[in-house]
Formats: structure tokens, sequence, C-alpha cells
């Protein structure tokens, strides 16, 4: 496994684990905490941001909406993947129903042009014995979408009551060979923990 990125103080409920070592990261420590982790990658050539964000039910959506419009301020003009566990619900990715929560993300969404990598599964990004839902998002803004594609939602054992999630991100170098890379995505009990 290979460098583990987090930040803050307390409990880290968001991390990134950069597991090529052909990838160089650094983490923007100026927009990550706990549950919020930037990180600038650099591979073969090509610049680009991942964010591992969570989002917890303890605390009003619009504090990490807050944190979200800072990451893509900062990254204005690079590609931006962004893994968020919302614990947030909408029809909009999938879940069966739309809450309130869900309503707020979606709009903010749709307003950043951010462009959700989620497909439609029958298998949800969260489950327990209490019920299931799909509130687990992957988004790219406009510069990486059409270099991120095959997502899909595990239905192994992950050792959480999150799923794994799996997508491929190809890119184009000058010379024209495409690079390809398979990332995943995997959650814990205790929050997000990206992979790339």
């Amino acid at each position: 496994m290979g460098p583990i990125f987090a930040h803050g103080n307390s409990r880290k409920r968001s991390a990134i684990i950069v597991n090529n070592n052909k990838i160089d990261a650094i983490v923007i420590r100026q927009v990550s905490d706990e549950d919020a982790t930037l990180i600038e990658l650099s591979y073969s050539g090509l610049n680009f941001y991942g964010a591992s964000l969570y989002f917890p039910t303890d605390r009003e959506i619009e504090r990490d909406i807050e944190s979200l419009e800072e990451i893509i301020q900062l990254t204005k003009g690079k590609g931006l993947l962004l893994s968020i566990g919302s614990n947030s619900r909408s029809k909009l990715w999938y879940d069966t129903i739309t809450n309130q929560w869900g309503k707020f993300l979606q709009d903010f969404i749709i307003t950043r042009d951010l462009l959700l990598m989620n497909v439609e599964t029958s298998i949800p990004t969260f489950e327990t014995i209490r019920g299931r839902s799909w509130i687990d998002l992957t988004l790219c803004n406009s510069i990486l979408a059409q270099k991120t594609s095959g997502w899909t939602c595990g239905d192994e054992e992950s050792c959480a009551d999150r799923k794994i999630i799996f997508f491929n991100f190809v890119a184009e170098r000058s010379n024209g060979n495409a690079v390809h890379y398979p990332g995943k995505r995997y959650l814990t009990k205790t929050g997000d923990w990206g992979s790339l």
C-alpha cells in the first residue's frame, strides 16, 4: 500500500491512498481537514487534483458545500475528481428517494457544472441492517469527465457499511499514447478513504 494522505487533528473521516508509486502526490493543506482531503497529482506529465470528502449527518450541509466550493475555486482550470460520502439522497444519483440534503447538493452540482460519474446499479453504495441507499458520489469537472469511465459499485465485502467503488481513468499524453489507470475508492466505517 502507498502513502496515506489525511489532515487535521481529530478523528479523520477522509483520506486518500495513492497506491501507484509512479504517481507524485502532495496534500493541499489549506483546504484539507478531518472531513476533506485534497491532493495534487502528477502522472506522466499530467497534473490534476483529487479530493475525498465526507459530509457527516450531525452538521448542516452548508458547511460541507462551502468546503467543496473552496476546493473548486482553488483547482479552477485544472482537472478535478471528487469522491464524496455525501449522506445525501437523490434520484439524480439513482437513489430511490430525494431528501432535503439531496436537493441542496444536486442544485450545487448543476450550478457548478460538475458531472456525475455514478451509473445506475442495483447495488447500493451504503448498506446496513437498518437500510440501504446510494449516497456516495464520484464527480468530475469537465476537464476530467471524458477521461473517467467504467464507474461500478462492487458487491464484495469492504469491512464497512460502504461498498467499494471502481472507475477507470484514461489520459492521453502529448506523444499520443494512452495511459490507463484503474482507480478504486474505498469507504470505511469512519468515513471516506479514496484511492487513486
